[in-house]
């Protein structure tokens, strides 16, 4: 009796298995009609939906993205720490360039360039920033205090910003990134002392750091002059936009360098002992803005100077962590500290013409005269 019970239920098996079969087959073979030439209707039917649902979900992505640059409502900003608004702002930077490459295909390349270094600047620690506090007032420090903007709606003289960190001993490095056209009657990078009253050039046009003749700031202008105590020197070429300017501030020796698109260009000034300076940018160009990228500061130690003297000995197209064999752990040290020193120092951009916006202002450059009218654009130097 049990076999036979086993052989009823094996056989029920058998035909529950059998149905399924049976239906699947017959799904297969509606799904198989429906695709034939008898169900045209039906085909455009499905066309139309995907279509349908295509489009409602390339609205979805252009509103998910436009919504990146509109505040939250209800958003209480006192409550908010600046972690936070830091973060917010780089994700508005990588949807800006996402969306900006939606939109113009044809620049992907340069957008991806410009999302991986915005990507790159997020991950450095800044030692330093702008000083809300110490500034003109026609000077506007952005949230995450590494961006300052001049002169937001027009110009009736000069502003300026200083940098949070008094450098009065050690190593100090950092890179300001011109954002803006680089136009007008001077945009400066350089460093001063507090006793520069920003206030006292709000109604001036001119070349505020090194204007005065106590010798309390000195500058680099984007026409390549440099100034100090009222006077100024030719010391390099033009700079622009979209050039990234570094500063070297050595206070072991009191000497002060600049470094373009990673080239050294030299020492300007020495004789800086002796005083407490602070890092400082000035503008006289309308909607003008310069971007702190790099500030790293570090005391003067052996392992600097022994660094400087390797840099003197390698070929300066040659990266020194890659000319020589250093431990890894080292190597991952220096050039997260050092690789402005270290790197290879060949401006990829030396070889490309600097045109600056054109202004009404006369630059004598190593002994001509450069005009640059209104619409035209100034000469190479």
């Amino acid at each position: 009796m049990a076999d036979k019970k086993t052989d009823r239920d094996t056989t029920k098996c058998q035909k529950v298995e059998s149905q399924t079969e049976v239906s699947f087959s017959r799904n297969r073979d509606g799904q198989q009609r429906n695709s034939g030439p008898g169900h045209k209707e039906e085909d455009d039917d499905l066309e139309c939906s995907a279509a349908t649902s295509t489009a409602r979900r390339g609205r979805m992505e252009r509103r998910r993205l436009e919504g990146c640059h509109r505040p939250s409502p209800g958003r209480d900003s006192n409550s908010d720490s600046d972690e936070n608004e830091g973060e917010m702002s780089r994700r508005s930077l990588r949807c800006y360039f996402t969306a900006k490459t939606l939109h113009n295909p044809e620049e992907n390349e340069a957008t991806t360039s410009d999302l991986a270094a915005v990507e790159d600047e997020a991950k450095r620690s800044f030692d330093w920033v702008w000083d809300r506090e110490s500034k003109s007032t026609a000077s506007h420090v952005t949230l995450d205090e590494r961006e300052v903007n001049f002169h937001l709606e027009y110009s009736c003289g000069t502003a300026a910003c200083r940098g949070t960190m008094e450098m009065g001993e050690g190593q100090h490095y950092w890179e300001i990134k011109m954002v803006s056209s680089v136009y007008g009657t001077d945009m400066m990078v350089g460093i001063g002392t507090k006793e520069i009253n920003f206030n006292d050039y709000s109604q001036t046009f001119c070349s505020l750091l090194g204007n005065d003749n106590n010798g309390e700031s000195c500058g680099l202008s984007y026409t390549g002059a440099f100034h100090y105590a009222g006077s100024t020197n030719v010391f390099c070429g033009k700079f622009g936009q979209t050039d990234v300017i570094g500063v070297h501030l050595d206070m072991w020796k009191g000497t002060l360098s600049f470094y373009k698109n990673g080239q050294r260009l030299g020492t300007a000034k020495n004789g800086l002992v002796g005083k407490s300076w602070y890092p400082m940018v000035c503008s006289t160009a309308a909607r003008s803005s310069m971007r702190l990228v790099r500030a790293v500061s570090y005391p003067s130690s052996l392992q600097f100077m022994c660094c400087t003297v390797l840099r003197k000995n390698i070929p300066v197209e040659k990266n020194v962590l890659t000319a020589l064999p250093f431990p890894p752990g080292l190597k991952n040290y220096l050039n997260d500290r050092l690789s402005w020193l270290l790197g290879s120092q060949v401006d990829p951009t030396s070889n490309i013409p600097c045109y600056n916006k054109g202004t009404q202002t006369l630059l004598t450059i190593k002994g001509k005269l450069y005009s640059t009218e209104d619409g035209e654009k100034s000469e190479e130097v």
